[in-house]
């Protein structure tokens, strides 16, 4: 029996695939939990649409990332931070670098997008990777400065 997913069903499929399965299994399983209908042609059309749309989205979403790594790319921010010689007293971590994103080069971007292999404990100047998606990546150079 052919019917569509209208949740994702581990070891079957994701929302929205067209799959076949056993008549039981579609019956005794999938129905009463409403994770399926029956792949009438309207919900075939209807799934056709929507990963149509999901695909329009994802390139959409990809363009504007491309734009924002180009805005970012070797750009610099400077982070002032109270510390005693090269040691900072705090840490400089995500957030902090989101926020100075923000404030000196108006770019947001998420947490989960900065990848820090630990957070920042010296003064100087490193350089920090932001990974958008697999083949999307950029980076910042920060300076973090001692506090006067």
């Amino acid at each position: 029996m052919k019917v569509v997913l209208l949740q994702n069903v581990k070891k079957l499929g994701k929302a929205g695939d067209a799959v076949n399965v056993s008549d039981g299994y579609a019956s005794n399983f999938l129905f009463p939990k409403k994770l399926a209908q029956i792949a009438t042609p309207d919900a075939l059309k209807r799934v056709e649409k929507n990963n149509a749309d999901k695909i329009l989205s994802e390139k959409e979403e990809i363009n504007k990332l491309t734009i924002l790594v180009r805005e970012i790319k070797d750009k610099k921010i400077t982070i002032s931070a109270k510390a005693k010689g090269k040691k900072l007293f705090g840490s400089i971590d995500a957030g902090v670098i989101i926020r100075e994103l923000k404030n000196q080069l108006n770019i947001e971007i998420a947490k989960e997008y900065i990848k820090l292999d630990a957070p920042i404990k010296e003064v100087g100047e490193k350089k920090v990777n932001i990974e958008f998606l697999n083949n999307i990546k950029t980076s910042v150079n920060v300076e973090i400065k001692e506090e006067k």
